[in-house]
């Protein structure tokens, strides 16, 4: 399991509230260069804590935006069946 780094906001206009939400992406690594040129930027659990402080300065979030959690992963081709959100089965993650 992990998490994505995100940042949220809720605003206000008259009676009507909003709530916007967006994926911090960064240069892709070596790993995921083949699949895109940016990724998320994944918060390691022992991180969560850290990220979610709110009286954290700014260098102490950046700091969590490293990306180590991808040092860990690996990256296995599968096939275009995973293209079509109606397709919920195994072929979904099965090596292509």
């Amino acid at each position: 399991m992990f998490a994505f780094a995100e940042l949220w906001e809720q605003w206000q206009h008259e009676t009507e509230i909003l709530y916007s939400c967006t994926i911090l992406t960064t240069a892709a690594t070596e790993l995921m260069k083949p699949i895109h040129d940016r990724m998320p930027v994944i918060i390691p659990t022992d991180q969560y804590h850290n990220w979610l402080d709110k009286t954290a300065d700014a260098s102490q979030a950046f700091a969590l935006l490293d990306n180590q959690a991808y040092t860990y992963m690996t990256a296995t081709p599968v096939s275009d069946w995973v293209n079509n959100p109606r397709h919920e089965d195994q072929r979904c993650i099965q090596a292509g």
